[in-house]
């Protein structure tokens, strides 16, 4: 429900099973240990597995109507930025709890235009609907979008943009690599 960013000190409010027991996680590990780096990310794609980019090139290549939530926000994260904001973070020493997500923040409807446009795409229709329409079992939070001021103060680095790793990832892509 957070106008903007959440920041690590912010207080978790779960919405779901899924969500309470990652603070579960959380909690037992700062309870055993103050050595303790927890990374929290969001909205993370990237190669060999499902995505949310790979759906919505899916159904795009497959002519389907795509109608896409536009009242959650989130920072994209392309799995390489994370994985080297992690290492990042090791070799830094950092402790405690660091956000690590793309940098900016869009809805669902606005990530899946930016796949699209960047995809070569564009003329496909993307419908945006609202959280109420998806009628999804499990709620979700309108706003995911991470801070990543701690990383860069603990690294000297700042999260890429979200939009420069999406480009890069179907760059990648095309090529097959």
């Amino acid at each position: 429900a957070k106008a903007g960013p959440y920041r690590e000190e912010d207080a978790p409010r779960p919405l779901s099973v899924y969500g309470a027991s990652k603070l579960r996680g959380e909690e037992r590990v700062a309870r055993e240990t103050d050595a303790f780096l927890i990374v929290r990310t969001s909205w993370l794609y990237g190669r060999g597995g499902r995505n949310f980019v790979e759906a919505i090139l899916a159904q795009a290549e497959a002519g389907r109507e795509l109608r896409v939530v536009n009242d959650q926000r989130g920072s994209p994260t392309y799995v390489p930025d994370l994985s080297e904001a992690i290492l990042a973070l090791v070799r830094a020493g950092a402790r405690g709890v660091v956000h690590a997500a793309g940098r900016g923040s869009c809805t669902w409807f606005e990530f899946a235009r930016a796949i699209l446009d960047l995809a070569g795409l564009a003329g496909r229709t993307v419908r945006p609907v609202s959280s109420d329409e998806m009628r999804r079992p499990a709620p979700r939070p309108a706003n995911s979008a991470l801070d990543c001021g701690r990383y860069t103060a603990l690294t000297g680095r700042r999260m890429r943009p979200w939009r420069e790793a999406l480009a890069d990832y179907l760059g990648q892509r095309r090529r097959g690599a």
